[in-house]
């Protein structure tokens, strides 16, 4: 609440990157919720090692192009 505040008189404004930090503060915030649910019935170890599974196919190409 304070950042936007900020943002809102001090910091020239809300633009278009602050609703982006927004956006991607709350789905970070489903996917917490989410995987403390799933670690419930799975375990979290599995959890964990399920995300990486599934966000590998979106960090290859990004990390093989910084490298």
């Amino acid at each position: 609440m304070i950042v936007l505040a900020f943002a809102q008189t001090g910091g020239g404004g809300l633009q278009a990157g602050d609703l982006l930090i927004l956006v991607a503060v709350g789905i970070g915030a489903l996917g917490y919720a989410e995987g403390t649910r799933l670690a419930r019935q799975i375990g979290g170890w599995q959890v964990t090692c399920w995300a990486l599974v599934v966000s590998a196919q979106f960090l290859l190409l990004p990390v093989d192009w910084l490298a």
